[in-house]
């Protein structure tokens, strides 16, 4: 117990802010870690779910791959990956990136407390989200799980769902199938699934047709909410603008598709207006989508730019951690737009 207070107590003090922001509904600050990096893994040594439950706070932990080398990809992305920590002390993780991150990531949880995955949400079947939850040295290999949840559809490539399968028969993991118009709740945190349509379960698609099927998942905890929505693209977003316009006003988003011009539409980003919003996969987000979001009032956090992102939410205010200082500042002028429209 007192190592943990005393390593809690370092955290607090190795931080310098480098922007506050009064928000009607809560106070929005944005700090740099200051600590002693830990080489490719995550900073930040504390027993989330614990931290969690003793401030009654919601945790989220967004993954970085930076100076990782993907042998397994076509291009320099190790893909998505987030911890959540609920006032309760519950465990959720969505996503697990490519199979070279597992072991990273295996890591990170474990500097992270974590013992047990009581829910572990798969968006949608591409490998650079389920690669590090099915590997043999991933998440269901090294940690006990709950439930995991999954949308439901297949990947176009018979390989893929052989080797899904496989997985599954392996660990056999509790599954269980999400879809438009599903909801539950971990302890006091509110969970409302916006996407995929229930009649798509069950049916084969290519690779944009999947990644609009990805999971869409709307937490709510007092009058904090976040907002993942996988890889859905524009057309995705169109329709979810439609069929939620009044329930997608949020705090926190996870940019889709990594952050990529193919999603984050202008149109999205004014229906989510988001104060916070989080791009990983070790590409740079898009410059469009950096602005799109910066125009609606959001401070944008890339793990490219900013390392590993941490952001914690008593259900009013909210903290946004970076686990190092930024060296490029081209996007400096759309925080600035940023931090004007928040004024407004």
């Amino acid at each position: 117990m007192k190592r943990r207070l005393a390593v809690v107590l370092l955290a607090v003090l190795l931080v310098v802010t480098i922007s506050c922001t009064s928000v009607q509904g809560g106070h929005y600050s944005y700090e740099v870690w200051q600590g002693e990096s830990q080489g490719l893994t995550i900073p930040w040594v504390e027993d989330a779910a614990a931290l969690s439950q003793e401030s009654g706070t919601m945790r989220f932990y967004f993954m970085s791959g930076e100076g990782q080398h993907m042998a397994s990809s076509q291009d320099t992305k190790y893909g998505d990956s987030c911890l959540i920590t609920f006032p309760g002390g519950e465990v959720m993780l969505i996503d697990g990136a490519r199979v070279d991150y597992a072991p990273t990531l295996v890591e990170n949880l474990r500097q992270l407390g974590i013992k047990r995955i009581d829910h572990l949400v798969l968006s949608h079947m591409h490998d650079d989200h389920y690669g590090g939850l099915i590997s043999a040295n991933g998440i269901l290999a090294n940690f006990e799980v709950g439930t995991m949840y999954i949308n439901g559809t297949l990947n176009l490539k018979p390989t893929v769902v052989e080797k899904f399968d496989k997985a599954m028969a392996v660990f056999k993991p509790n599954l269980n199938i999400l879809s438009q118009g599903d909801s539950f709740a971990i302890g006091d945190v509110a969970v409302d699934v916006f996407n995929p349509p229930a009649d798509l379960i069950g049916k084969s698609f290519g690779t944009i047709a999947m990644n609009n099927t990805s999971l869409s998942l709307k937490f709510t905890y007092k009058d904090f909410s976040a907002l993942f929505s996988g890889d859905i693209y524009i057309e995705a977003e169109y329709e979810l603008i439609k069929q939620y316009a009044s329930q997608l006003d949020v705090d926190l988003v996870k940019a889709s598709h990594h952050g990529r011009n193919t999603s984050n539409s202008r149109e999205w980003a004014q229906a989510t207006t988001p104060k916070v919003v989080v791009a990983t996969s070790g590409n740079a987000i898009d410059e469009i989508v950096y602005a799109n979001y910066a125009r609606s009032g959001a401070r944008v956090f890339t793990d490219t730019l900013d390392g590993y992102v941490r952001v914690v939410s008593n259900g009013l205010d909210c903290v946004t951690t970076t686990s190092r200082p930024r060296i490029n500042d081209s996007y400096a002028k759309y925080d600035v737009e940023a931090d004007a429209t928040k004024r407004k």
